[in-house]
């Protein structure tokens, strides 16, 4: 299962409080990405094009929320998969950029 979404992503690790996330939510926003930062800094930096393939990790303020739990959810490698599948399939699109 694929879906494109708005995030939001930040450098702050694990930093999201119950009302942050809320606020992000009220806005529209559907996941926290705490990797992507970085790629599009640097990408700014050094003029490069970016782009980010994305699996959910975890589901905070649910049972998948991986600091208060060590469940995981069951779509996880799947996930996975899915982002691997999307990555291959856009390599050519990506080698003409």
């Amino acid at each position: 299962n694929c879906k494109q979404a708005d995030l939001w992503t930040t450098d702050a690790l694990f930093c999201e409080t119950l009302n942050f996330i809320n606020s992000l939510k009220f806005i529209g926003v559907e996941a926290i990405d705490m990797e992507s930062s970085i790629l599009f800094l640097l990408g700014t930096l050094y003029n490069q094009n970016v782009a980010s393939i994305l699996s959910i990790s975890d589901l905070p303020t649910t049972r998948y929320d991986l600091l208060q739990s060590n469940e995981i959810d069951p779509n996880y490698e799947k996930g996975i998969d899915n982002a691997i599948e999307i990555l291959i399939k856009s390599l050519p699109e990506i080698n003409r950029i």
